[in-house]
């Protein structure tokens, strides 16, 4: 009897310790699965910041892209004008038949003439009334460093301050203007305001038009006895050598650059 008393109790004891222990058990589980949830919101909100990161730098690098095609293509404009600019200094080849010469004599006539060209100048500017040339414009640059006289060493002397002086004065400008009709066909007159060698004089000048059509002159003239002296050109004659005077010749194709 008392036997059964202890098996009795002891199932009775076991069968609180499965109750309990289940109900352990069950409330571990809902700990585990509220842990769980807690984590895959914290999960959920990093991943979250991460899309936002990403999409924020995907837009940074966007953003750079288009700011590096529109400094690109700054950059290219302003090179575009850059040489434009350096083109015109320097004095762009001039058209096909167009040429600026000059004769020169010396002071001892035994050395004979000295012919020369500059091989580069450019119209930079030339306003054109075809209908009417006398009131016409033009100015030309000449780029003084492309002197040629068929001598080296003659050239670098005429670069050099005894005479152009190149590395203060390289470039020299042409305007003419107050043109007027002469009784000869296609022959004009007109004002050449020479600014040469830090000096601005008024050089009268004579010329004849080969072809005017399409707002494009074609011109040919020829002046003699200029003195360069007027412009500060060389020493006299005795100390430099050469003659007081000098006569050119052109040929110009004349633009209009006037939209």
């Amino acid at each position: 009897m008392r036997t059964a008393k202890l098996t009795l109790a002891a199932v009775l004891t076991a069968s609180l310790c499965f109750a309990a222990c289940d109900k352990e058990a069950n409330k571990g589980g809902a700990t585990a699965e509220k842990v769980k949830a807690e984590a895959n919101k914290t999960v959920d909100k990093a991943k979250a910041k991460a899309d936002e990161a990403k999409a924020a730098a995907e837009a940074k690098i966007a953003d750079a892209k288009k700011a590096a095609e529109a400094a690109k293509a700054k950059a290219k404009a302003a090179t575009g004008k850059v040489k434009a600019v350096a083109g015109a200094a320097a004095g762009a080849a001039p058209a096909a038949g167009d040429y600026i010469k000059f004769v020169i004599d010396h002071t001892d006539s035994k050395k004979g003439l000295v012919n020369g060209s500059f091989s580069k100048f450019s119209v930079v500017e030339a306003n054109i009334n075809a209908s009417d040339l006398t009131k016409s414009t033009a100015t030309i640059k000449v780029d003084i460093t492309s002197i040629d006289t068929g001598n080296g060493a003659r050239d670098k002397h005429l670069k050099s301050p005894d005479f152009f002086d190149v590395a203060k004065w390289g470039q020299a400008l042409i305007t003419v203007n107050e043109i007027k009709k002469t009784d000869a066909a296609d022959v004009f007159t007109a004002n050449a305001w020479l600014d040469l060698h830090g000096a601005k004089k008024k050089l009268p000048v004579g010329f004849k038009v080969l072809s005017n059509k399409d707002g494009t002159v074609v011109i040919e003239g020829a002046t003699k006895g200029i003195k360069r002296a007027d412009w500060g050109v060389g020493g006299p004659p005795d100390k430099s050598g050469a003659a007081a005077t000098f006569d050119a010749s052109v040929r110009l194709t004349l633009k209009n650059t006037k939209k």
